[in-house]
């Protein structure tokens, strides 16, 4: 059934290859494992520009980068998405994508906390936050400009998770090359990200032959939007969902292997890089499920299911054996991709293509904001009283609120998706 699955989604796939935004979808995965790569190697990098604080106070001080990087990933949805539905896709996405490629590069030549101190450290959160301002331009907007140029809709489900399926792919090559800097020693972290800066200079000069996919537009062509706040709330739970119902068993699953059956950590990765194979093939499998019964329909179901087991399946992770819990990371894991694969196609709906780029990139991310919060806070709770049921209840009241949106949703779907 497994390698049936595969081949079903080989046909599809050699039917886009040589479609247009096959390319914009390329480019983010490669901003995805620029993004994967700051989290895989965060054992190298604190030695790298971290090594004078202790290693809890080292963890501590490097993912707090990551709230600075949200918010910059904010301000570059809103500065981009303005430039996007005024002057068309093309230009933007190519501007976000050469931004990251001057970031990698920066970082690939970095100087060391050994050579000139604080001062190496301060220059790598600055660039770690310019990584999000340029992917609060590129991620939604390359959904976008994806969905924009396919003509058939009856595709777009697919081409929607197809888009996520690519993020994941730069994850997984992400957690490939993480583990070969792991095993060679922390100085060759420049190797890791100097791999991405030569992918990312090579599609950017390709996209470059894009289409211009949209006129220029002054401010009076904008269309006015029904329920613009409803809307934007919508979205912005959404993201606050989708960021929580995988990074809350992606965790999970991650602290409490090494705490419970004492896996190694190359084991654990092994794992982790399989489900992320599972979640990639799932996310192109409920695309095209979307295409037939609704991107509204599947993503409130995912919700639905959700609210209803999330709990249990909390509480029964308590039990600390691997099948239990090999068994829930794989129900999480469907119930991911069932809710993200068809998100893109179900956002696009909400707006007009004339404000569409500016209003789902900086409401998604705002989503993604607070989803990053409630983790952190969570997994502080998790440190302190080792129990699950906390985190069983945010997933309860998250995934209820997800449900009613989607389920209202279908009153607030604007003109369709040509227009």
């Amino acid at each position: 059934m497994f390698s049936s699955l595969i081949k079903f989604e080989e046909n599809i796939l050699k039917k886009h290859f040589s479609k247009p935004y096959f390319l914009v979808m390329l480019g983010s995965g490669i901003e995805y494992y620029d993004i994967a790569l700051y989290g895989y190697l965060a054992p190298v990098l604190i030695k790298v520009f971290l090594p004078h604080l202790s290693k809890s106070t080292a963890y501590f001080f490097y993912f707090s980068f990551e709230l600075f990087a949200a918010l910059f990933q904010y301000f570059g949805a809103k500065y981009y998405g303005q430039k996007a539905d005024l002057y068309g896709r093309k230009n933007v996405i190519c501007q976000a994508m050469m931004g990251t490629s001057v970031v990698t590069g920066a970082i690939c030549f970095l100087p060391t906390y050994e050579q000139i101190g604080i001062i190496a450290t301060l220059l790598f959160c600055f660039a770690r936050m310019m990584q999000g301002f340029f992917l609060g331009g590129e991620y939604n907007g390359g959904a976008i400009y994806c969905l924009e140029n396919e003509s058939n809709k009856n595709k777009h489900g697919f081409i929607s998770g197809l888009y996520c399926s690519f993020t994941v792919l730069g994850i997984i090559t992400a957690s490939i090359v993480a583990t070969g800097v792991n095993f060679l020693g922390h100085e060759y972290f420049r190797m890791a990200y100097g791999i991405s800066f030569l992918f990312v200079i090579i599609v950017y000069y390709i996209r470059k032959k894009l289409k211009n996919d949209m006129p220029v537009l002054n401010k009076k062509m904008i269309t006015p939007v029904a329920y613009p706040h409803i809307k934007l709330a919508m979205i912005a739970i959404a993201a606050l969902f989708f960021g929580i119902i995988y990074g809350f068993p992606t965790k999970i699953f991650n602290v409490l292997l090494p705490m419970t059956l004492n896996i190694d950590v190359t084991n654990l990765m092994i794992i982790n890089s399989l489900f992320l194979f599972l979640y990639m093939l799932c996310l192109m499998l409920f695309g095209c499920i979307s295409d037939i019964y609704g991107a509204n329909k599947v993503m409130y179901t995912a919700s639905g299911i959700t609210m209803l087991i999330g709990y249990p399946l909390c509480a029964f992770i308590e039990t600390g054996a691997l099948f239990n819990i090999l068994l829930i990371k794989t129900i999480f894991t469907l119930l991911a991709a069932a809710f993200v694969a068809p998100i893109h196609l179900w956002a696009q709906n909400l707006f007009p293509r004339s404000n569409r780029y500016r209003n789902i990139s900086s409401s998604y991310t705002i989503g993604k904001c607070f989803s990053t919060l409630l983790l952190a806070i969570s997994f502080l709770t998790f440190e302190h009283t080792h129990n699950l049921k906390s985190i069983g209840v945010i997933l309860l009241m998250v995934s209820l609120m997800t449900t009613w949106i989607l389920y209202q949703s279908s009153t607030y779907l604007a003109q369709p998706i040509t227009q």
